[in-house]
């Protein structure tokens, strides 16, 4: 795109704002970063300013805020009031200058508290709604996206300023060139004259040519959508590439915010081939953590982590140990309560009163927790008693209900003292889940899988030694030999390996599912068919009366 010559626009001074704050709408919402740059024309490379903004003393900075921003609230301490700021913004700055912003519907709410007379304001999001009404989505990162630049996942100013500054410059020179729009009044009649119609039929547009993705093959693999910069957006697993990738662009129907935004920006796709699904989606848990992909939520490392616990809820690798664990913290809530109720609540915890705390306790140890009852049998007990209330609300036909979900409820002083009971014994039934599966991914960590197909003769085979699995074909499904010398658990196991034995453990269980023929082979020469594992791995899941 040249923007060396023409005229109208593109000469125009502009002074590019962002904010970023707690919330949607003031005063409820305060800001926390202020962003802007003045620039004389749109080739002026002009520096981007951005400041932390003074919290009022009575407000916290949301937890999630924090993490869709990375700011702090020691960041906000010694930062500049808001009005300190705004009058620093406007120093050197024309009093006409008209500002330039990205979805400006955000910022006027927090505009308006801090001027007396609004400045004139143009939206880039307005105008690219209807320069660009054939593609999927028009947030900042979207249409940057998709004109070639760049945006960080966290929301911070100064990297929306520049984003903003480069959609301006390429709708500016468009504007110009193919509407003769010369100055600010003539964008004005322009946007007026041209409304946006709220059920747009036009066909939508992509950067990806149809023709790329229809020549994918109809295989099993990997695919990883990039930008035009060649940075990895996504990567996914599929059965099939080509369903899956053309997935993406078929259909006028709105996909979701987060998906239309995503396609705004694919400009090409990577894949790779394997055999099998389940060799995919392995595969596909490794890449993610390699390349993190901004648009990938799931099977990310991020700041997780993977512990093992011993019989006494210690750290300590002595004694027999229980996990992996991928959340700790969880481990610590079983790890109090467990101390609660063997001190009949003594101690209290935060959040409950002390009555009502001791109250629930006396309710569950005559309900669940005799004093006969060692705490291993306690857990064997209800994670038993879960299957069996899975099961039976299988046999009333609800064929979504999943064994026992991790439950994380937090106590407080609203609930009685049977609630707080009943949250307790949730709390345990799910630990004891989280056994059972630590028990069994430990056992995946070393193990022999094989699977065929209704009507093949081939059998796929993943080997898996300490947590990495090689791929072959076999014409027959045996034991091979297995490592002589493998690893202690603790040593396997960190995120990486927790997602990659979890993922097959999914796959396992929709090859049971699909009614395929599955033999899975341990050390020591102990051999489950997909009956067993059933049994073993999802017990209720797959009874004949579901």
């Amino acid at each position: 795109m040249d923007l060396s010559q023409g005229g109208g626009l593109i000469d125009c001074p502009v002074l590019f704002i962002d904010f970023q704050s707690t919330g949607a709408v003031p005063p409820k919402a305060h800001l926390i970063e202020m962003g802007w740059s003045y620039s004389q024309n749109i080739n002026d490379e002009a520096p981007i300013f951005s400041s932390f903004v003074k919290l009022p003393e009575t407000h916290t900075l949301p937890p999630r805020i924090s993490q869709l921003t990375g700011i702090s609230e020691t960041d906000l301490v010694e930062a500049p009031d808001k009005e300190v700021l705004w009058r620093q913004v406007w120093e050197h700055v024309p009093s006409a200058t008209p500002l330039i912003i990205h979805f400006a519907q955000f910022e006027r709410p927090f505009l308006k508290e801090l001027c007396q007379e609004l400045p004139h304001i143009f939206c880039t999001f307005e105008i690219a709604r209807r320069l660009f009404p054939e593609i999927p989505s028009r947030s900042l990162r979207a249409i940057s996206g998709h004109l070639g630049h760049s945006v960080q996942e966290l929301k911070r100013s100064h990297d929306h300023i520049a984003a903003t500054r480069y959609i301006w410059r390429y709708v500016a020179e468009r504007l110009s060139k193919e509407h003769g729009i010369r100055d600010f009044e003539a964008l004005n009649r322009w946007l007026d004259a041209n409304p946006v119609k709220l059920k747009n039929t036009r066909k939508k547009s992509y950067l990806l040519p149809a023709h790329v993705r229809l020549s994918l093959p109809d295989e099993p693999g990997i695919y990883k959508f990039k930008n035009l910069r060649g940075e990895i957006l996504y990567v996914g697993k599929a059965s099939s590439l080509k369903s899956r990738v053309n997935s993406y662009f078929r259909g006028q129907k709105t996909k979701g915010a987060r998906l239309n935004e995503l396609t705004s920006q694919i400009a090409s796709v990577a894949v790779a081939t394997v055999q099998s699904p389940l060799e995919a989606a392995l595969l596909e848990s490794d890449a993610i953590k390699t390349f993190n992909p901004p648009y990938n939520r799931a099977l990310k490392k991020e700041a997780r982590d993977v512990a093992f616990w011993n019989d006494e809820f210690s750290m300590q690798k002595s004694g027999r140990l229980l996990g992996p664990f991928s959340s700790p913290s969880f481990v610590e809530l079983v790890a109090t309560l467990r101390l609660l109720v063997e001190n009949s609540g003594e101690g209290g915890m935060e959040g409950v009163d002390t009555s009502t705390l001791k109250e629930a306790i006396k309710v569950f140890r005559a309900r669940y927790f005799p004093s006969s009852c060692a705490w291993r049998r306690l857990l064997v007990r209800l994670w038993g008693e879960s299957i069996e209330r899975a099961r039976a609300l299988r046999k009333l036909g609800d064929e979504e209900v999943e064994d026992e979900e991790d439950e994380e409820e937090a106590l407080d002083e609203s609930l009685t003292p049977e609630d707080i009971a009943e949250r307790i014994k949730s709390t345990f039934t799910a630990f004891a889940h989280r056994v059972h599966r630590g028990r069994f991914l430990i056992r995946l960590a070393n193990c022999q899988l094989y699977w065929q197909s209704r009507g093949s003769q081939v059998w796929h085979s993943a080997i898996v030694k300490n947590g990495l699995a090689e791929f072959k074909l076999a014409k027959h499904a045996r034991a091979g030999t297995f490592a002589k010398h493998s690893k202690d658990p603790p040593e396997i196991f960190n995120v990486a390996t927790y997602d990659r034995l979890q993922v097959l453990t999914t796959e396992i269980r929709r090859l049971i599912k699909e009614s395929n023929k599955v033999l899975l082979f341990f050390p020591h020469g102990r051999k489950l068919d997909e009956f067993g594992i059933a049994k073993f791995m999802f017990p209720g899941a797959f009874d004949e009366t579901n």
